[in-house]
């Protein structure tokens, strides 16, 4: 009687370790998608400051081609 009890109470003792250990495994699953998806947002954020970099160098360098042209231009008329 007392081995029944004991090995029933280290089959439940196996199944909840197993259950344990599909769940740790889920969520290091989980972590891993997450960990990627920031990775890739991350990417995407650089790529994206980069871009406004340029950006914004082309316009400073438009706005001095404005300011160039017309003093140019106010030159010409005078």
């Amino acid at each position: 009687m007392v081995a029944d009890e004991v090995r029933k109470l280290a089959d439940e003792s196996k199944s909840v370790v197993n259950n344990s250990k599909d769940k740790l495994n889920r969520i290091t699953s989980i972590i891993n998608i997450v960990h990627n998806t920031m990775e890739g947002i991350n990417s995407s954020s650089e790529q994206q400051t980069a871009s406004m970099e340029e950006i914004s160098a082309t316009v400073h360098k438009l706005g001095s081609m404005a300011e160039k042209l017309k003093n140019n231009l106010k030159e010409n008329l005078q």
